[in-house]
Order: C-alpha cells, then sequence, then structure tokens
C-alpha cells in the first residue's frame, strides 16, 4: 500500500480553545497527530496544535484530514505504520499546512508576527526514531 493509492479528500477545522490574548505572550506551539485506518482503509489524521505559556497548555486547535482510498484492497489489519515514513509525511503535510495557516491568520489578528510552523522540521523529527 502507497500513498498514491490514496486520494485527499479534505481538512476539517474540529474542535478550538484559544484566546486572542494567549498570543500576546511568548508562546510556544507543540503539536501531535492521531492517524487512524478505518474498515474502508481510509485515513483519517487527527492533528492538535497546542499552545505553551509558561509550560502549561493555555490553548489548541485540533483539526481533521481525510484520505480515500482510490482501489479496492484485500489487507484485513492494515495500521496507519504499515506506511514507511516517507507515504506518513504525504499524509501529515495537508494536516500542518491547514494548522499552521490558521495559527498564522489568527496571530495576525492578534496584532503580532504570524507564527508560523515549522512544518519540514516537524516532518524531519518524525523520520528520527530517537525524537519520540
Amino acid at each position: 500500500m502507497e500513498s498514491t493509492d490514496y486520494t485527499y479528500y479534505g481538512t476539517t477545522l474540529v474542535k478550538v480553545d484559544f484566546k486572542k490574548s494567549l498570543l500576546k505572550n511568548n508562546i510556544d506551539v507543540r503539536f501531535g497527530v492521531s492517524p487512524k485506518v478505518n474498515e474502508k482503509k481510509d485515513i483519517s489524521i487527527k492533528g492538535k496544535a497546542e499552545f505553551i505559556i509558561d509550560g502549561k497548555v493555555k490553548g489548541s486547535i485540533t483539526m481533521q484530514a481525510v484520505f480515500k482510498l482510490n482501489k479496492s484492497i484485500d489487507t484485513e489489519d492494515m495500521k496507519f505504520s504499515d506506511f514507511d515514513s516517507e507515504d506518513q509525511n504525504y499524509f501529515i503535510r495537508p494536516l500542518l499546512s491547514e494548522i499552521s495557516l490558521f495559527i498564522s491568520i489568527l496571530s495576525q489578528k492578534a496584532s503580532r508576527l504570524p507564527i508560523i510552523l515549522p512544518i519540514e522540521e516537524i516532518l524531519e523529527s518524525r523520520k528520527d526514531p530517537s525524537s519520540n
């Protein structure tokens, strides 16, 4: 199974726990993903960006990306970890891009320089097993 067997269906905003006043502080952003493969072998990836101030989570944004399988397969128990890291990043990149864009727009509305997620660094760190 490869990422080319899938079509990107879209990304949706799931939840926002955020106040513009958060962006007045020095803020760190932590990102995590939770991929799932359903019985049709479609992939849904929930991504969460957490806003960290003074070591505590003060807000978050959750989005979900969906990829539909283009063909029929007979694989029984397929897992996201069955994909190599390059294919996993193919699925995660659109979600990271949407979350980064959303955070950038929010931060601009708070009259500050936009917060931009380092997408390529995040994807590279997923390839390094010592970063888990």
